[in-house]
């Protein structure tokens, strides 16, 4: 039963949104986003530097915040967001061809993540956490919404309707083919539809945004230990975009490994098949049939072949949400005690690239020193709240919601 209350904060401005929106960060390697930064020196991912972007002779991490809050004050001095006249709930809509989803813009409290009322389906790595904790003391705002799903129902389709039939405030489509749309909610009937449809929702559960959920709950505890954060607050809230969850798409996260533990490609295809794994040669050209169609198919490619790994029923344990996962199967069976991928949150051999981007991305990653690629089948929403309900969290990377939120659109202090 989320106790949803409105956006208080600042919006960029029509004339500024092409510069300063940010495309799909998640989707951009340290590498690219780096760059990117550079050519684009308006753009919000200046707001969002990280060190993983500078391997080879990192700045200090106080160093990177600072530069990531002077930017963020310098956009405010040229007038890039106004502020909103009053707090509001917003509509976003992202669409892509004939994908469309429309989330809810708003506050939730944190205790509904630390009471288990908006359940997780990923652990998050402490590191990280720390990091994001850090940035929210320094630099002090939020633009990216934690994206959370919750279950159909018909208030609050007929709400949102209301509200997609008025006129946008922002319609423009940035750095890619996704045609992304704002609604200010000004109806105060509608308002009061939406909250208390979903006070009537037993459960929320996060899709994107594990690691800004944990650390908004270090904040928010930082902030009462320091007097500075009264309940009802903004650091006892978490900024989310709230959506159905038979409009959110999932790909798998396709794993890649430098190497084959020291295993000649012969000889890792016999340990395979002593493992019980049918390994079956495939056409590498035949991009479009390499794909898994369906579950306990894998996908391998290394060393420019393709193959399909079958995966036989007794490897599957019964009446386990996480366990029963393909990429579960894959990490106990295959990247554990064949290529020694032990921790599979920590190991530097094991890599992931987003299966948004096809077979064809994955072809690519090898090719580019990764020895081995892997590609599962997709990930359906069901199954992530089956591991959220059992209290379960997946292996790292097992879901690729896409499109991705963007930053840049919205901006509030913590």
């Amino acid at each position: 039963m989320p106790i949803i209350s409105k956006f208080d904060g600042y919006l960029v401005k029509p004339e500024h949104v092409q510069n300063v929106v940010t495309p799909a960060y998640d989707a951009m390697l340290p590498s690219e986003r780096r760059e990117f930064a550079e050519k684009f020196p308006d753009n919000y991912v200046n707001v969002m530097r990280t060190l993983e972007e500078f391997p080879e002779s990192p700045p200090t991490l106080n160093k990177i915040l600072d530069h990531n809050k002077s930017h963020f004050n310098q956009l405010m001095v040229n007038g890039v967001f106004a502020k909103n006249p009053s707090p509001s709930y917003f509509l976003y809509r992202l669409r892509e061809g004939s994908h469309e989803q429309t989330g809810l813009i708003a506050d939730i409290p944190v205790s509904d993540y630390v009471e288990g009322r908006l359940k997780k389906h990923e652990d998050t790595q402490v590191e990280k956490e720390n990091m994001l904790t850090q940035y929210q003391e320094s630099v002090g705002i939020t633009s990216s919404p934690i994206c959370v799903a919750y279950a159909d129902t018909d208030e609050i389709s007929q709400a949102k309707q209301k509200v997609m039939s008025g006129t946008p405030i922002l319609e423009f489509s940035a750095w890619d083919d996704v045609l992304q749309t704002i609604w200010r909610v000004n109806d105060s009937e509608v308002e009061g539809q939406l909250q208390r449809s979903f006070e009537e929702i037993e459960n929320t559960y996060l899709t994107d945004g594990h690691h800004r959920c944990a650390s908004g709950v270090r904040f928010a505890h930082i902030a009462r230990q320091r007097a500075t954060s009264v309940k009802g607050s903004k650091a006892d809230h978490m900024f989310v975009a709230l959506f159905p969850k038979s409009q959110l798409r999932i790909f798998s996260y396709f794993r890649c490994v430098r190497d084959l533990n020291g295993l000649a490609v012969s000889e890792f295809i016999s340990a395979l098949e002593s493992a019980g794994i049918r390994v079956e040669s495939r056409d590498l050209e035949d991009i479009d049939r390499l794909l898994p169609k369906k579950a306990r198919e894998v996908a391998m490619v290394v060393d420019e072949q393709a193959y399909s790994l079958h995966i036989p029923q007794k490897m599957v344990p019964e009446d386990d949400p996480s366990g029963s996962l393909d990429v579960s199967v894959l990490q106990e069976r295959v990247l554990s005690p064949i290529l020694g991928i032990r921790d599979a949150r920590s190991d530097q051999r094991l890599n992931y690239t987003p299966g948004v981007d096809g077979i064809a991305g994955l072809i690519e990653r090898c090719r580019k020193g990764w020895r081995v690629g892997f590609a599962c089948v997709d990930t359906a929403i069901q199954q992530v709240i089956d591991v959220a309900d059992a209290g379960q969290v997946m292996p790292p990377k097992s879901t690729w919601f896409d499109p991705k939120l963007r930053a840049g659109i919205f901006v509030r202090y913590c």
